[in-house]
């Protein structure tokens, strides 16, 4: 009997969603890859991904799939075509602001039985996509998260720079509130999931990546960790429109003084997490202001000339994932009683510089929309 081989689609590709998908298509065993596109591709002909730094790689043999006038569509097809078939295993690459209306667009195709791996930047997304997208359980996909340390920028439409080598540990998502994954519990077996174990092969055994599978735990650990960098890196060079190394090769001592600020609040916030499940972590440890100097400060040393995907992001006019970051552990302080008044100082002047970018200078507009959508946080 015949059975199709096992498929993987593929939504954002930006920096990280472009290496990921040239490392599986690496693979001597490949397994078919669908590339999702939320925009009509201006380039004709069989479409490759390109990447360059620490490595070259240029691969082809994608199917594609185009977003045309609300529904998605083959490459090449008939505008009459619809693309409706069941996605069994789904990568998420976008930005995390975006993940909600991407996954609106193919939730007709995800079902209980699928699986949906999340590598962004961030945390509160699997709660908004939870509320928005899947707000019943039984009918919820199964989560898993990746965490990608791997140094990467965009150079094109379909072209990343691969800027140093880190890591991609992935495995089922964790819940800071509740136990409870989808239909399973947070330490569920991802190996036992039918439209996991293609992903996690071929992801584990990718090229350039350093993926491995690890537990639910470890992902928690991972996350928060990357957290804390991402919500002391991000802003302060979007702010400053410096690369990372700059921040500690800066002679003007406030700029340390000020990740010293930002890092001893988002401390007292990790720290005193009611983890709802049993866990060796130690958070009194793992989370103290000293440990997280040391560890944000490590992180600038080996990436001196990463840009931030933040300060790119402004430079573009685009949003910010300023929420899911600096955002996150300000609401997250609020719901366990502690203030943190210099990263809301921080991520108001990164929202104030984002409405201003995007609209052209104009102060007052920018001061108005930018406190329209500082509100929730």
């Amino acid at each position: 009997m015949h059975t199709m081989s096992p498929r993987i689609h593929i939504i954002g590709l930006g920096s990280v969603g472009v290496i990921v998908a040239n490392a599986l298509a690496s693979l001597r065993q490949r397994p078919d890859l669908t590339l999702m596109f939320h925009r009509r591709l201006s380039c004709e002909g069989q479409l490759s991904l390109t990447v360059n730094g620490i490595y070259k790689n240029v691969r082809s043999g994608f199917d594609v799939e185009e977003f045309q006038d609300g529904h998605w569509r083959r490459r090449p097809s008939s505008y009459d075509d619809p693309h409706v078939s069941p996605i069994d295993t789904l990568i998420v690459a976008v930005k995390a602001n975006y993940t909600r209306s991407v996954l609106n667009t193919v939730k007709h195709r995800l079902s209980r039985n699928s699986t949906i791996l999340f590598l962004q930047n961030g945390m509160g997304i699997l709660e908004e996509v939870d509320e928005s997208v899947f707000p019943d359980p039984a009918q919820r996909p199964h989560y898993m998260i990746g965490i990608n340390t791997n140094g990467t920028s965009r150079t094109g439409p379909l072209s990343a720079h691969h800027t140093s080598l880190g890591e991609m540990p992935f495995g089922m998502a964790p819940r800071l509130s509740s136990p409870e994954l989808s239909h399973g519990q947070w330490h569920q077996d991802p190996r036992l999931i039918r439209s996991a174990r293609p992903m996690i092969d071929a992801l584990s055994n990718s090229p350039n990546l350093n993926a491995r599978l690890v537990s639910a735990e470890d992902i928690l650990h991972l996350q928060l960790k990357k957290l804390a960098i991402n919500a002391v890196m991000n802003p302060l060079t979007a702010l400053l429109e410096c690369k990372i190394g700059m921040l500690y090769s800066s002679q003007q001592p406030w700029i340390r003084r000020m990740i010293e600020l930002m890092l001893e609040e988002i401390s007292a916030v990790l720290r005193a997490l009611p983890l709802s499940f049993q866990t060796s972590l130690d958070l009194e440890a793992e989370f103290a202001a000293k440990q997280l100097t040391s560890m944000v400060e490590a992180f600038a040393r080996r990436l001196p000339q990463h840009s931030s995907s933040m300060m790119q992001d402004i430079g573009k006019g685009s949003e910010t994932e300023i929420a899911y970051l600096n955002g996150f552990l300000i609401r997250l302080g609020m719901q366990l009683g502690i203030n943190c008044p210099v990263n809301n100082y921080i991520m108001q002047a990164v929202l104030e510089k984002q409405e201003s970018q995007r609209y052209g200078g104009d102060k007052q507009r920018a001061n108005t929309q930018q406190l329209r959508k500082a509100q929730p946080l």
